[in-house]
């Protein structure tokens, strides 16, 4: 064989090749190769590389020119059940966007410090895998709210040290002790006010907002003072070319997840006065299943105690183990479902608000959070006042056939109870309930960005001299 046949030998691939191509019969018909190009097809693995190079290459590119010129900034709602991340970006204030969410169940309240690092990195990291996405400016904040709010200073304050180390150390801009903040129930309330409002627009309506959490809840409007309807619960802002009062007003523990503990420890409470014991199985008229709860779940100490309690129940109660298991059975019918006890027979130290008469130059008011999905979404979005209490008696009667939320009777019950009793809304005021508004969630989030970053200064000043 010539030296040049020997050039151009095809190289060998091992016997199953060579055998595949013997069986087709087409060896000797091939054209001669270079010696680079060992396969007429290309290995498909060099063509998976190839394509997600390529397609790598096109989504950078694509992003960069999306994103050019775009400021992005990451919020962190921590709650007392879960954390929520949510990526907002903007040219300008007009086209803000929310385009990322992540959330981490469990609150940072009932984490030890040594658990913050790894309850956030769960949703960083997420975020920082995606960083093609975005500069690496991107500015983080986070707020906590009533979980927070209800520890004690010393172990709030080394939680809140540990957050601050934690955002430090990540991939975002974090600048200022004060990006990470407990929030007063308050300035909860104040922005959930400006999210809504913000994205109503300058010349928007002017709506009211009612927020809840699991374990606080907020009414914020805007007022005019020279009225006499804003009573002390204000605060002032400067926002969108106008100085205003609004109206925020905060209970910290009515929250849907510590209004329902409530409503368990004043039946525990009534049947020990009732058989001068602690009974395992109690009745409870709001459930359609039995439902079972440990005593360390129900104590809170800010929520739970008693107004009124004697010596004997006391006493009773701190010798019950905290494994000691409450089973809550159903009664006779759920007509009998009733939150008096949070209300206007509140039993506990820490009851209901008198609220000063609702002006009526507010457009709309919007419920959010657990207002939506404990109980617009359980009565499938019929929530006429004149109606309202005929479809709560039809949802608490259909649930009793099944078991997957034993409780929707009591939280429907509870949020009426708020709403009627609490607020006093009746048939004359417009409520709209959302998840949404504009495509961006309906929660304080958004208003506080706007109240943290300097971009927004020039239509938002919470703070005013």
């Amino acid at each position: 064989m010539s030296e040049k046949q020997n050039l151009i030998k095809e190289p060998d691939y091992g016997t199953f090749e060579e055998h595949n191509e013997a069986s087709m019969g087409i060896q000797a018909l091939e054209a001669p190769r270079h010696p680079w190009t060992p396969s007429k097809t290309p290995p498909i693995a060099f063509v998976i590389v190839f394509l997600t190079l390529f397609f790598l290459a096109l989504f950078t590119l694509y992003n960069e020119a999306v994103f050019a010129g775009r400021k992005t900034a990451i919020v962190i709602d921590a709650g007392s059940s879960h954390s929520h991340f949510t990526l907002f970006t903007w040219t300008d204030e007009s086209d803000i966007k929310s385009i990322m969410h992540c959330t981490v169940q469990q609150g940072i309240s009932t984490l030890d410090d040594y658990d913050v690092k790894n309850h956030l990195e769960t949703c960083l990291l997420n975020i920082s895998r995606a960083r093609g996405l975005w500069p690496s400016s991107t500015r983080i904040f986070l707020g906590a709210t009533a979980g927070m709010r209800h520890l004690s200073p010393a172990t709030a304050d080394s939680l809140m040290t540990a957050v601050r180390s934690s955002l430090q150390d990540s991939d975002f801009d974090f600048r200022d002790e004060g990006d990470a903040a407990i929030l007063s129930g308050s300035k909860e309330g104040l922005y959930d006010w400006i999210t809504i409002n913000f994205l109503s627009g300058v010349n928007g309506e002017n709506m009211g907002v009612m927020d809840m959490g699991g374990a606080s809840c907020q009414l914020s409007y805007e007022c005019t003072p020279t009225e006499g309807n804003c009573s002390s619960n204000t605060m002032d802002i400067y926002f969108y070319n106008k100085f205003r009062t609004i109206f925020t007003k905060s209970e910290p523990c009515y929250g849907i997840n510590t209004a329902h503990k409530r409503y368990l420890v004043d039946l525990i409470s009534k049947g020990f006065y009732k058989n001068k014991s602690f009974s395992k199985e109690i009745k409870d008229p709001c459930i359609s299943y039995p439902t079972h709860f440990k005593k360390s779940y129900l104590e809170d100490n800010q929520c739970t105690r008693l107004m009124i309690s004697d010596s004997s129940f006391d006493e009773s109660y701190s010798k019950l183990s905290s494994d000691f298991t409450f089973s809550f059975i159903t009664a006779n019918s759920t007509s009998e479902c009733t939150t008096n006890s949070l209300f206007k027979d509140c039993i506990f130290d820490n009851c209901f608000s008198d609220y000063p008469e609702r002006p009526y130059i507010i457009d709309e008011y919007i419920g959010e959070a657990s207002l939506y999905w404990e109980f617009y979404k359980i009565l499938g979005g019929k929530t006429s006042f004149s109606k309202l209490e005929e479809h709560i008696r039809e949802q608490c009667q259909r649930q009793k056939e099944s078991k997957n939320h034993p409780s929707d009777c009591f939280k429907i019950n509870f949020i009426h109870k708020l709403l009627k009793d609490g607020y006093k809304f009746d048939q004359n005021d417009d409520l709209r309930f959302a998840d949404e508004f504009r495509d961006i969630s309906a929660s304080w989030s958004l208003g506080f960005l706007l109240a943290k970053h300097e971009y927004f200064r020039s239509i938002l000043n919470d703070n005013p001299a």
